[in-house]
């Protein structure tokens, strides 16, 4: 069974990277050229015999391909006006051009009215002034993306219960039957509606070099004619409530000293969470000395300092950290989770980073060094000394004893797998 889950553990490593990969479109005209290899010991001649197939070769066409990320529910009070964040995705592997069609659905309680969609241009998931309306996205380049922002207002008439439905419908203008739809629901409520917006100083078209110091804002405001609930949470050894705006730090990064600042209200404390420690388990961010991996950032508001039309934020900084692979991307939203259960209640659009990362990504057969063999004892998996790298490795029985010295190791080198800070050095083995 021991071996059984070490070949497990590769399989399910290998699919997880070529998941993460596909997204990367080959470009067409490349010419992929592949040969097998069988590398095998010839106990008569005592050497390494290596055995090569014929080179096969497959030139890649055209194709495109795209997606418009998922619709989404808002609420919203009468007379209110309403953004709904949405990107498009150029996910083919070559330059499109895309016809966009924004329509409000029948069978509903209204119209949202003044309907349009605007080219986000700062990503923060509002109309600002100056960004265009548009109805088509010329060039994109493949695998790049476009921040959309709908903005309309609901009607005046509209009671608590009503819905308002409406599409955002994507067509590509190479391959017309290429066609992808958001759907959006907007409900008409009565009591707190938060509206989470976040932007970067740094935009997601310019990658980002190792090492770079990326600049976040965060705002809420409460559209809303109540205060909304509080949560309790325990703040450095003291019970504390308020409204809490989270905010998960991505993968691939370090939170900056002094990194949070512009809070506000001034009644707004600003917190941080470690990897570990229980989901409602806070420190004040002027309490921090530095040490420990934080994970999350948190703005603890009172709920009378986010009334109706009230509003908060903060921003914050990290640096990039070093040793990233090629294809490495950053993402980060802010959220909010009214009951404390784990699940977001209100999250922001999504704010995305290039990485202007050189090495390779790869997986790497490796072995236990000589110097455990020689101490007889089990690797230890962070310790980069306790393996070297393996041309050739044994089959064992599956009834082994010796599976933690005799196995075989992989070393997966991928960056972009660490989607969440909180994720890094984390393995999920299934047996």
């Amino acid at each position: 069974m021991k071996l059984l889950a070490a070949l497990r553990i590769a399989v399910v490593s290998m699919l997880v990277l070529t998941s993460v990969l596909l997204h990367a479109a080959t470009a067409p005209g490349t010419a992929l050229l592949n040969q097998a290899e069988m590398r095998y010991f010839d106990p008569l001649t005592e050497q390494v015999v290596v055995v090569r197939s014929n080179i096969s070769r497959v030139m890649v066409g055209e194709s495109p391909a795209f997606e418009v990320d998922q619709g989404k529910t808002r609420q919203a009070s009468a007379g209110q006006s309403v953004s709904i964040e949405h990107t498009l995705t150029n996910t083919g592997n070559v330059t499109d051009s895309y016809t966009l069609t924004l329509a409000n659905l029948g069978g509903d309680a209204g119209d949202l009215q003044v309907l349009r969609v605007y080219r986000d241009i700062n990503g923060n998931g509002i109309a600002d002034p100056g960004e265009p309306a548009i109805t088509e996205i010329t060039s994109l380049p493949a695998g790049q993306t476009v921040n959309l922002v709908i903005s309309g207002t609901v009607p005046a008439f509209l009671q608590t219960g009503d819905e308002i439905r409406l599409s955002l419908q994507g067509q590509s203008q190479l391959d017309s039957t290429l066609i992808d739809t958001a759907l959006d629901r907007i409900v008409i409520g009565d009591g707190a509606a938060l509206v989470l917006s976040k932007s970067s100083s740094q935009s997601c078209d310019l990658p980002q070099p190792e090492g770079a110091i990326l600049d976040y804002q965060v705002s809420v405001t409460n559209v809303g004619n109540t205060a909304p609930v509080e949560r309790m949470l325990q703040v450095s050894g003291q019970q504390e409530q308020g409204v809490l705006i989270e905010d998960s730090l991505p993968g691939n990064v370090s939170l900056m000293p002094a990194a949070i600042n512009n809070i506000a209200p001034l009644q707004a404390q600003a917190l941080v969470h470690f990897a570990g420690d229980g989901q409602d388990v806070w420190q004040r961010y002027d309490d921090w000395d530095g040490s420990g991996t934080v994970d999350r950032l948190g703005l603890l508001i009172p709920a009378y300092q986010i009334r109706n039309n009230q509003s908060g934020g903060f921003a914050f900084q990290v640096q990039i950290n070093s040793g990233l692979t090629q294809g490495t991307m950053l993402f980060n939203r802010a959220f909010v989770d009214l009951q404390g259960d784990g699940l977001a209640d209100v999250q922001s659009n999504r704010v995305c980073h290039r990485i202007a990362a050189t090495l390779s990504p790869g997986i790497t057969f490796q072995r236990p060094s000589n110097a455990v063999f020689q101490q007889n004892r089990a690797p230890v998996h962070s310790e980069d000394s306790d393996f070297v790298d393996a041309a050739i490795y044994p089959l064992l029985p599956e009834q082994s004893q010796r599976i933690l010295l005799d196995g075989v190791y992989l070393r997966l080198t991928a960056s972009q797998l660490n989607q969440v800070l909180a994720d890094q050095d984390l393995s999920l083995i299934h047996i």
